[in-house]
């Protein structure tokens, strides 16, 4: 799996370099020319990519902080029935281990009067 991990960055990476020189060629090209508008253009895209990044950041930003206050106050509402919870099960606990010794109380009376 490594292996393959391995080769798949490797064609990734070949292929962002290929593109990256089809531009710079293209860039070249256009600048050679004497039109530097492509340039520009490529700097009016990256910055407008940038722009869009930061506010999808900003939205997830936004998403994340109102999930986790939601998170947290579940988790603060379910603080006082899970105590309750506990106690009540405690307190099954301790009844059904009493049933249980009271039995073998029983069983052992039981096995002394038949020996």
């Amino acid at each position: 799996m490594v292996f393959c991990d391995q080769t798949q960055e490797y064609a990734v990476s070949r292929n962002f370099h290929n593109i990256k020189r089809r531009w710079t060629a293209l860039a070249n090209d256009k600048e050679a020319s004497g039109d530097t508008s492509c340039r520009d253009q490529q700097l009016r895209n990256s910055a407008d990519i940038c722009y869009s990044l930061a506010a999808v950041n900003f939205c997830l930003f936004i998403v994340g902080t109102i999930q986790v206050s939601r998170i947290l106050a579940y988790q603060s509402s379910q603080k006082g029935s899970i105590e309750g919870g506990a106690k009540e099960l405690g307190s099954e606990i301790k009844a059904d281990a009493k049933k249980v010794e009271q039995q073998a109380e029983t069983a052992g009376k039981e096995l002394k009067q038949k020996a």
